[in-house]
């Protein structure tokens, strides 16, 4: 079978069309063994009961291998925010219920959360060993569980389909404690950076909007888990660290640099 036409594309992979109902996602060379790690954490999320793409296997076409995904048609959550703003409120709301179903699943066979954050922190150049060793005590210091975590839950990672919202991109998922990965989402949307060159206006009524959607997303998320702004606060530095070795910008970088170094 042949490569459809291509519709989406990132640092790691590209996405194509697989047939009228279906995608592959074709990982990059300098990706090594990412698409079997990501395989095997879609297959056991694929099992929970979360309103997530099917996974369908490993295929080959035109020399590349790549995964088979049902394809998911809709807008994300940012694109409906971006044309429907006042109804920001509903979409918070709508991430944190998300959220929340998600962390009631066990899921001790992913990855584990903080070994994950810890390999990551000891990879990035941008800290001194002393820091990076201060960084992780911290985090050995953290409670731990079993939990279903995404790793990057935010707008972007949640299509709008007719039969509802679709939880995307599983390749961070992890077994770990809500609160970090709570903590992690609210990283997100406090300090990473809109794209380069979008006009001062808008680029003003997005910062309100995604503080907006950030506050009234941890209000839900705290009153339907019961957690505290003080126990997901304390997982913001470890994800700080953690976060430097990904692709973000520059300004980005500053900011999570100066909540490590505090």
């Amino acid at each position: 079978m042949k490569l459809g036409k291509r519709i989406g594309q990132g640092y790691t992979a590209e996405v194509f069309e697989w047939g009228s109902d279906k995608i592959i996602k074709v990982f990059r060379p300098h990706t090594g063994d990412l698409m079997e790690y990501e395989w095997r954490i879609s297959r056991q999320v694929a099992g929970l009961g979360l309103p997530v793409p099917a996974v369908y296997g490993i295929e080959e076409a035109e020399g590349k291998r790549g995964i088979v995904y049902e394809r998911v048609a809709g807008p994300t959550l940012t694109q409906v925010i971006a044309a429907k703003p006042w109804r920001i409120a509903q979409a918070a709301r709508q991430l944190a219920a998300l959220h929340a179903e998600m962390h009631r699943r066990e899921a001790p066979g992913l990855p584990k959360q903080k070994e994950m954050l810890e390999r990551r922190i000891r990879e990035t150049s941008l800290l001194s060993e002393e820091t990076k060793a201060r960084v992780i005590e911290h985090l050995n210091r953290l409670p731990e569980e079993a939990r279903l975590c995404h790793g990057d839950l935010h707008p972007e990672n949640i299509m709008m389909t007719a039969q509802g919202p679709v939880i995307i991109d599983w390749m961070t998922g992890v077994s770990g404690h809500p609160d970090g990965d709570a903590a992690r989402t609210r990283l997100v949307l406090d300090y990473a950076s809109l794209p380069p060159g979008m006009p001062k206006p808008v680029k003003l009524l997005f910062t309100t909007l995604r503080r907006q959607l950030c506050r009234t997303y941890l209000k839900e998320y705290i009153r339907l888990t019961g957690s505290t702004m003080e126990s997901m606060e304390a997982w913001l530095l470890p994800l700080a660290a953690a976060r430097l070795v990904e692709s973000i910008t520059e300004e980005e970088r500053s900011k999570l640099l100066e909540l490590v170094n505090r």
